[in-house]
């Protein structure tokens, strides 16, 4: 069960016990039996996690409004760029910063689009916006800290 956490610990166990022909990684999960199953306690996380999903969602709202709010008024890099080689499969990723030097460090972890002009076709599928110059009020925004990455899949955006 700790194999995907722990993945060096768990084969270095694995093998000192059952040999190095084979990996703890190329096992099923075990299957769990039925009787072990409490239905109650099912159905009160299932409540408790669509709440938890109500309540995240209203606190990503927030955070999207203050960092969204705070770009009025600044001059902005924006750059389109790839993530991936083949063209079969590489996502287009439109970056957005603050500062220019954050603009610069996304091409050396992506692929700039040609001649830094968009290509024929070319759809950005997510959306990168970096303003470090906005801080989470911990208590708003259900953080631990002033620092946050917020990554919406349903939006394709990440802040």
């Amino acid at each position: 069960m700790l194999a995907p956490i722990l993945c060096f610990t768990t084969e270095e166990a694995w093998q000192s016990r059952f040999g190095i022909e084979n990996s703890i990684h190329e096992k099923d999960f075990p299957k769990l039996n039925d009787t072990l199953i409490n239905k109650n306690l099912s159905t009160k996380w299932a409540v408790y996690k669509k709440l938890r999903k109500v309540i995240n969602g209203a606190i990503e709202v927030k955070r999207k409004e203050k960092v969204l709010g705070s770009l009025k008024d600044k001059e902005l890099f924006v750059q389109d760029c790839y993530a991936g080689t083949d063209s079969d499969y590489r996502l287009g990723i439109r970056v957005i910063t603050e500062y220019a030097w954050h603009s610069l460090f996304a091409r050396t972890m992506f692929l700039p689009s040609s001649a830094g002009k968009c290509d024929s076709g070319y759809k950005p599928e997510f959306t990168i916006i970096d303003v470090p110059s906005v801080t989470a009020d911990p208590e708003c925004h259900g953080a631990n800290s002033e620092v946050f990455i917020t990554l919406n899949f349903s939006d394709r955006l990440i802040m």
